[in-house]
C-alpha cells in the first residue's frame, strides 16, 4: 500500500522545526536535510538493508502523525515495499548531505553484540561494519548498545584514527558520527587505548546499583579507518 503522506514533505517540515539554522550553516538543500534528518530518526535499518546488498525492503510504516510523534497507543501500520532502485536517490541524498556536515575528531565508540564463536579482533583484518555506520562520542551510550541478546558477545568498538566521520548531532540531537556506506575499518592492536576504554567499563559498572551480568563478558576491540584516496 502506497503511504499516506509525502515522505518528503513531511521530514522537510519535522527537520525544519527541529534543527534551527543547520540547512543554511552548512548549505545544506531541503532534500539533504530530510535524508540526514530521516536516517537519525527513523530510516537507519532500512537504507541499511540495501546498503548491505537487500533488493527490496518491507516494513511497517504508521500514520505519519503518530509515527513521527511515536505516539504508540495509537498505531495505524501500513506494509510498505521499496526497491534498491527506489531507494538509490534517498542514499545519493543522503551521502550528499553528509558531505557537507563537519568531519568529526576525537575518540568515537561503537557497541555492539556477535556470535561468542566469531573470533574477531585479529590485528590487520577487516572488522565487520557495514553499510552507513554510526559511532558516538558519549562512551555510555555505546555501552547500552552492546547489549547481549541471546547469548551473544557484548562488545564495544573504539577508534582514534579516523578522517571521514561527520558529527549529526546538529540534526540527530545525540552525539551521532556517521561514516559513510564502503568505509572500512580494521582491528589494530592498541592495548593502551584498549586499557582505557575498559577502565571507563569498571567505572561505568561501579556507578551502578545492580550487579550487571555482561560484565566479565565484555569486549573492548580497537579498530582505525582505512584511508581512501578521499580521505
Amino acid at each position: 500500500m502506497e503511504p499516506k503522506f509525502n515522505v518528503l514533505e513531511e521530514y522537510t517540515k519535522e527537520a525544519s522545526g527541529k534543527v534551527g539554522n543547520v540547512a543554511e550553516e552548512f548549505k545544506l538543500s531541503p532534500v539533504e536535510l530530510a535524508a540526514l534528518w530521516g536516517y537519525t530518526h527513523l530510516d537507519r535499518d532500512i537504507i541499511n538493508q540495501i546498503t548491505m546488498g537487500a533488493q527490496r525492503v518491507q516494513f511497517a510504516d504508521q500514520n505519519h502523525q503518530n509515527h513521527l510523534h511515536y505516539n504508540i497507543d495509537a498505531q495505524f501500520d501500513i506494509q510498505c515495499t521499496l526497491t534498491r532502485d527506489e531507494m538509490m536517490p534517498w542514499l545519493k541524498l543522503l551521502n550528499a548531505g553528509l558531505k557537507k556536515m563537519p568531519v568529526a575528531s576525537g575518540r568515537l565508540y561503537l557497541g555492539a553484540e556477535y556470535n561468542r564463536e566469531a573470533n574477531l579482533g585479529s590485528p590487520g583484518s577487516i572488522a565487520p561494519i557495514i553499510g552507513f555506520s554510526s559511532f558516538t562520542e558519549d562512551f555510555s551510550v555505546a555501552e547500552c548498545a552492546a547489549g547481549d541478546y541471546r547469548g551473544n558477545q557484548p562488545t564495544i568498538y573504539v577508534i582514534d584514527r579516523h578522517s571521514s566521520g561527520v558529527q549529526l548531532e546538529q540534526i540527530g540531537g545525540t552525539k551521532e558520527v556517521v561514516f559513510s556506506a564502503g568505509t572500512e575499518f580494521v582491528f589494530e592492536e592498541d592495548e593502551k587505548v584498549r586499557q582505557e576504554v575498559q577502565a571507563e567499563v569498571d567505572e561505568l559498572w561501579l556507578k551502578k546499583a545492580a550487579v550487571d551480568r555482561r560484565r566479565s563478558e565484555f569486549k573492548v576491540l580497537v579498530i582505525k579507518e582505512v584511508p581512501t584516496s578521499k580521505n
